[in-house]
């Protein structure tokens, strides 16, 4: 149980010198502040993400209503970046655990 233990603080000190938390930061912190800090970093390099992507959609639209072709059809940049995906409801979720289990012989009480 100990060994268990120990091994979860070393993942979480390997998480947080990732992150840009030095060692004597990390063991200065209570565990709310860590979990804070992870879920700031966490949305900012979703956000990073996003702004990334909308740079490289708008670059490419760029490169396409330039370029001389047939269809004149005007590209945004979202045309060019990915979609967001749609989070399932629970029904949906144990529509397909069922069609799973049926698919491969359980049943589902």
């Amino acid at each position: 149980m100990a060994t268990f233990f120990f091994e979860k603080v070393k993942e979480y000190e390997k998480l947080a010198y990732q992150l840009g938390i030095k060692p004597d930061e990390f063991w200065d912190m209570i565990p709310s502040e860590f979990v804070d800090f992870y879920i700031s970093r966490v949305d900012f390099i979703q956000k990073e993400h996003r702004r990334m992507d909308w740079r490289f959609g708008m670059l490419a639209s760029v490169i396409v209503n330039t370029t001389p072709r047939k269809n004149k059809k005007t590209f945004k940049p979202e045309d060019f970046m990915p979609k967001e995906k749609k989070q399932q409801t629970t029904d949906e979720m144990l529509a397909t655990v069922k069609m799973l289990q049926k698919m491969y012989g359980g049943s589902f009480k």
